[in-house]
Formats: C-alpha cells, sequence, structure tokens
C-alpha cells in the first residue's frame, strides 16, 4: 500500500485539527459536557417541538402530521440506537463552546418543521379551512426514502457496532454487508432521510439547512476524516478499487454520476 505524501498527511491533520476544535475542544469553559447528551436532548425533544408547533399554529394538516411521525419517530430511533449501540465518538466530552456550537447546528434540523406548521410550505384555505395539501406522490415518496434512509443508517451502524465488538483482530477494516460497495452506508442513509424532510415540507429553506449545507460541509468533512482511518487498515486498497465513499459502485458506476441523478431527482421534487 502506497503511503501517503507530506501533502496529504498536512491536509488530513488540519482537516482533524479543524473537526476536534469544533466537537470537542471549542473556546469557552472546560470539557464537561457528552456530546451524546447535546445531540440526545435534540432527538428526543423532536416528537414534543413537533406537537408544540402544530398546536401553536393550528396546524392539523395531513402534510404536518406526516412530517411529524417521519422525524419524531426518527429521534426516537436514534434514542433507541444510542442505548443499544452507542457511538464513542459522541461518548467523549466536549467544552461549552463546542455544547453550544453543536446546539446552533442541530437547531438547523427544526428549521422545515417551523416552516410547514407556520404555513409557508403549503397555503390555509379560509374559504374551505382546510390546509393545502403536498401531492399523494410527494408525500408516499418522501415517506418510502424516509424509511430506506433511517433502515440504512441504523442497520449499518449496528453492524458497525457488533462486528467491532466480537472480532478481536486490530485494525479490523469493515467491507462485507452493508459497506460492501458504500464506505459510508450511515451517511448516505442520513442524507436520504434528510432529503425526505426537505422534500415534503418543499420548501427552500428546507432544501438549504438540512440538504445541502449538511452535504457541503458536516457529511463530507465527517467522510474524509473516516477515510483517513480507513487507509491504514490492510484490505484498503482492494476494498477501495471496489467501492464508492458514499453511493454504492453498482454496475462499476463511481459516485459523481449517481450523485448527479440524485441531484436532479430532488430539482425535480423541488419545481
Amino acid at each position: 500500500m502506497k503511503a501517503p505524501d507530506n501533502h496529504q498527511k498536512s491536509t488530513d491533520k488540519l482537516l482533524s485539527d479543524a473537526m476536534n476544535l469544533i466537537m470537542y475542544d471549542f473556546p469557552i469553559g472546560p470539557k464537561c459536557i457528552k456530546v451524546a447528551h447535546v445531540i440526545n436532548i435534540q432527538k428526543v425533544g423532536m416528537p414534543f417541538f413537533l406537537l408544540y408547533m402544530a398546536y401553536i399554529h393550528g396546524n392539523d394538516s395531513e402534510a404536518m402530521w406526516t412530517y411529524g411521525v417521519m422525524h419524531g419517530s426518527y429521534g426516537l430511533l436514534w434514542f433507541m440506537k444510542h442505548c443499544a449501540f452507542p457511538d464513542n465518538t459522541f461518548e467523549q466530552k466536549q467544552t461549552i463552546g463546542s455544547a453550544v456550537f453543536l446546539c446552533v447546528l442541530l437547531g438547523a434540523y427544526c428549521v422545515p418543521a417551523y416552516l410547514l406548521s407556520t404555513g409557508r410550505c403549503y397555503d390555509y384555505k379560509t374559504d374551505s379551512g382546510t390546509w393545502e395539501e403536498p401531492s399523494k406522490l410527494r408525500r408516499y415518496g418522501s415517506v418510502l426514502v424516509y424509511i430506506m434512509g433511517v433502515c440504512l443508517t441504523l442497520s449499518s451502524d449496528c453492524q458497525k457496532t457488533i462486528t467491532l465488538k466480537y472480532v478481536s483482530k486490530r485494525p479490523y477494516l469493515i467491507s462485507s454487508g452493508l459497506f460492501a460497495y458504500t464506505r459510508n452506508p450511515n451517511y448516505l442513509g442520513e442524507i436520504m432521510l434528510y432529503s425526505s424532510f426537505a422534500t415534503i415540507t418543499n420548501h427552500w429553506i428546507s432544501y438549504l439547512t438540512v440538504v445541502i449545507l449538511p452535504c457541503l460541509t458536516i457529511f463530507p468533512a465527517r467522510m474524509w476524516q473516516k477515510e483517513m482511518s480507513l487507509r491504514k487498515k490492510p484490505g484498503w486498497v482492494e476494498y477501495q478499487k471496489r467501492s464508492n465513499i458514499l453511493v454504492p459502485k453498482l454496475l462499476g458506476l463511481p459516485d459523481m454520476p449517481l450523485i448527479f441523478l440524485w441531484i436532479v431527482l430532488l430539482v425535480y421534487q423541488a419545481l
């Protein structure tokens, strides 16, 4: 296996240091708060937030209930996953500054619920006293993508945890099952489920806050950080050739054409 050159090493170190600064060491306060506690509060609180927003804005539309079931259930499923097989990355403690930064970041995921509940996505028909609703194709298509995304996220995290728990060989490269053709099935699942939240609300701010910005910042940084770790493990070269970083390598296609297809579908949904 070819060793990384000095430029690559310096780039990897810069990214790793930046991620650690934001996640764990952001200035102000000692490291006294578990990352998992901040995330879990937001996840568990989401169903209550959704019910509150629907109540105060009097929104009992089909779209609001559908979105509430989708995003609310994801929060509860995330917490169940944490209790069953916690992610070691989130078990570390962070400074108060990093916790505040994380709260702001997680707050962006409440934006679609706000837009939907306040009538910025679908109008209220005063003559009939009902809400305008998304088409059946949009509603059921969003639910289908959400189900596939949440299953992919939870099952891949479960596979990773169980494999590393019972395999004594270290370092060990997980390259089978859900990881056979994509190196990041968990992030693919998250992108799918958050895309479903955007498509059912169908507001440009939803697409921006829960799809575009995370896909340009958080997800690439986390996947690159993971790539740094994978490159050090036996079998990496062969695994890299038969897998993509995100979208499963089907029919030998690389990531970019498949990602472009996903973008086209999102744009079509937004029209």
